[in-house]
C-alpha cells in the first residue's frame, strides 16, 4: 500500500511507527507520512528507516490495520479544543494569574473525574439490578 492511499489517521501512524520503531526523527516522519519524498510503498518506508524487510512488512501491516477509537477521537479533539481555549485565556497574564488558574482547574477536574466515576459505578449497579 502506497502513502496516498492511506487516512489521516493512518498517516499520522504511519509518523509515529517511523518515530517510535526506527531512528528517524519525528519532523522527518512527518515529512515522510505527508509524502514529501514521493509515493513510497510503506515497505520501503521502513526498509529506508533500516528496517529488516520481515520487520518492514510488520510494521507496514501495523500501520495499515490501524483504526481510531471514534469515542477516543471526539474526546481528544475536545480536550484541544479546551487546551487551546486555556492558551488564548492565558496570554498577557503573569505566572502567578497563571498559576493560580491551574490550581483552580486541577480542583475542578478533580471533581469532575470523581463525579464521573461516582455516576459510572451508578450506571454498571442499575444494568446489574
Amino acid at each position: 500500500m502506497k502513502i496516498s492511499e492511506l487516512s489521516e489517521d493512518q498517516k499520522s501512524h504511519l509518523a509515529w511507527r517511523l518515530e517510535h520503531n526506527t531512528y528517524v526523527g519525528y519532523g522527518t516522519a512527518c515529512r515522510i507520512a505527508r509524502g514529501e519524498f514521493g509515493d513510497l510503498t510503506l515497505e520501503e518506508c521502513f526498509l529506508k528507516a533500516d528496517k529488516k524487510p520481515r520487520w518492514a512488512r510488520y510494521f507496514a501491516q501495523k500501520v495499515i490495520d490501524f483504526k481510531v477509537n471514534e469515542g477516543r477521537k471526539a474526546a481528544a479533539d475536545k480536550s484541544l479544543v479546551l487546551f487551546r481555549e486555556i492558551l488564548d485565556a492565558t496570554r498577557g497574564m503573569d505566572s502567578e494569574d497563571i498559576a493560580w488558574m491551574c490550581e483552580s482547574l486541577a480542583g475542578s477536574l478533580k471533581s469532575y473525574a470523581k463525579t464521573t466515576r461516582s455516576l459510572a459505578e451508578h450506571m454498571k449497579e442499575k444494568e446489574d439490578a
